[in-house]
């Protein structure tokens, strides 16, 4: 069970995650406020549920004790899998909220949200493993 504390951490996290698409991506998508608003908050809520299941994917497999090469094969692995459901994920509640949704429109970030996905990636899998050696 998630304590209090580690909730209230993801809910800050959700909404630092979705200012930070808000303004990254505005300058980028020629869509309303409303709706660029709903696709920043959709992906803050989405992606802060994956860096939750990213917790204890990391906390209970032991990715330490693998060969070097098979460390680097089995976190590039959980990257690509990790970018993929976030951009799925993020794209079918975009398409189940917005009626007229503006598929060339977005299309056009996904090198971006990818980049966006695998920098949280990064900083997710260095975050967790200094919290399991401290």
């Amino acid at each position: 069970m998630i304590d209090r504390y580690v909730l209230l951490t993801y809910s800050l996290v959700t909404v630092i995650i979705a200012i930070f698409i808000y303004l990254g991506l505005s300058p980028f998508l020629d869509i309303s406020t409303s709706h660029m608003l709903l696709d920043s908050i959709v992906s803050g809520i989405v992606l802060s549920s994956l860096l939750i299941l990213l917790r204890f994917i990391i906390r209970y497999n032991h990715f330490s004790s693998l060969v070097f090469i098979q460390r680097i094969i089995n976190y590039s692995a959980l990257a690509i899998l990790f970018a993929v459901c976030w951009l799925g994920l993020n794209y079918l509640l975009l398409q189940a909220l917005v009626s007229p949704f503006e598929y060339g429109i977005w299309i056009k970030t996904i090198p971006l949200r990818v980049i966006f996905s695998l920098l949280i990636y990064g900083l997710a899998i260095l975050f967790y493993n200094y919290q399991s050696v401290i």
